[in-house]
């Protein structure tokens, strides 16, 4: 009787220290992976759900914010306790003489003047304003009751609302949107400052009227 073959024994990777071999490294290598993934979706879910509920709370802290004070600008430049006139004649430095002779100087701004390069600049500012103001009585505030020693009173000028449209609009903005007149220094307080700066600085950007001269 032949004695026992020794029993074969399977090739397989050499172990590894810790009774795991080649094959069990790789599995357990897909398993960490695996749980590495979705730990680090947790993290990435968790970190987009906070950063999602911070952007929420950050546009809704800011944006009424930011209304409010578009809002309070808007409320800021109007009318308080105003007079309604028409206009008579208006004169290259934009002063209104109204009807009854008054003469309204459009508190904020300084007309375009003539340039030596364009010297009919002041004119077409003019007759802009007369076209602009055509057919449209005004409504003004003084914001000064005393005439300067010029004669002219210093006022906020709205022209009525055009056809369609249910506001007043400003002379001295809708001259600055134009380039026809530049925001200047007054000795009165304007609330519509703001409005008046802002749409210089897109006047200058367009380079519209006088920001189109050399001479400003």
């Amino acid at each position: 009787m032949h004695p026992a073959a020794p029993r074969r024994k399977l090739q397989t990777a050499d172990r590894l220290p810790g009774g795991s071999h080649d094959g069990d490294l790789e599995i357990g290598e897909n398993q960490v992976d695996a749980q590495a993934r979705k730990g680090l979706e947790k993290i990435i879910l968790g970190f987009a759900a906070r950063a999602g509920l911070a952007v929420f709370f950050i546009v809704q802290s800011l944006a009424p914010g930011a209304f409010a004070k578009e809002n309070g600008a808007n409320e800021a430049c109007a009318l308080k306790g105003a007079s309604h006139a028409g206009v008579a004649a208006i004169d290259e430095r934009l002063e209104l003489t109204l009807a009854d002779g008054r003469v309204l100087r459009i508190a904020g701004v300084e007309a375009a003047g003539p340039t030596p390069n364009d010297p009919d600049l002041g004119m077409r500012a003019r007759d802009w304003l007369a076209a602009w103001l055509e057919s449209r009585d005004i409504s003004y505030q003084a914001l000064d009751a005393r005439p300067d020693r010029w004669g002219r009173i210093a006022a906020l000028v709205f022209a009525s609302p055009v056809s369609g449209d249910a506001n007043l609009s400003s002379a001295a903005e809708s001259l600055v949107q134009q380039g026809f007149a530049r925001v200047a220094p007054d000795q009165y307080k304007n609330p519509c400052e703001k409005r008046l700066l802002k749409a210089e600085k897109a006047a200058r950007a367009a380079v519209l009227g006088l920001w189109s001269d050399p001479y400003y």
